[in-house]
């Protein structure tokens, strides 16, 4: 009997850590610059996203505001879209910021990498040197509005 108490014990002592463990991490967020779409990493159509914000097409859902102000001035612009667009395409590093409240930016950012950097084993493309194309660009008439506006008779524009 006295065994089963103390492995009951053992077993309620370890729950009573994880909580108070699980407690103290439960304010914390880390959030990844740049991810505007949840799905972990940072994309071009993440980059796509921001800049639609910024132009005040597409409004972001308000949990990913401060993954969007990639340079955390409190302003979502072009310029955050640049950076989140280099960073997908790994021209910059990916930043993560660690804050107590999710909706709170933190004052530190990490600038760490989120992935171990390693050597590419893909063989590299070359680049192709950039030949001028010519165009033969006619100009397109607009046809007189007759009322249905925003239509166009393409068959009349050759």
């Amino acid at each position: 009997m006295t065994k089963k108490i103390k492995i009951l014990s053992a077993a309620v002592l370890v729950c009573a850590l994880l909580i108070s463990a699980m407690s103290m991490f439960a304010g914390a967020a880390t959030i990844l610059l740049g991810d505007v779409d949840g799905d972990g990493r940072v994309s071009s159509g993440d980059a796509r996203l921001i800049l639609r914000h910024a132009v005040n097409i597409e409004d972001l859902p308000e949990e990913f505001l401060i993954a969007a102000d990639i340079d955390q001035n409190d302003t979502i612009n072009t310029r955050d879209a640049r950076t989140t667009l280099r960073t997908a395409v790994r021209l910059e590093e990916q930043i993560t910021i660690e804050t107590e409240d999710p909706t709170q930016p933190s004052t530190e950012p990490s600038t760490e990498p989120t992935q171990p950097t390693q050597p590419s084993t893909e063989p590299t493309q070359p680049t192709q040197p950039t030949v001028p194309v010519e165009t033969t660009e006619q100009p397109v008439e607009f046809l007189p509005d007759d009322g249905d506006a925003g239509s166009v008779d393409v068959g009349q524009l050759n």
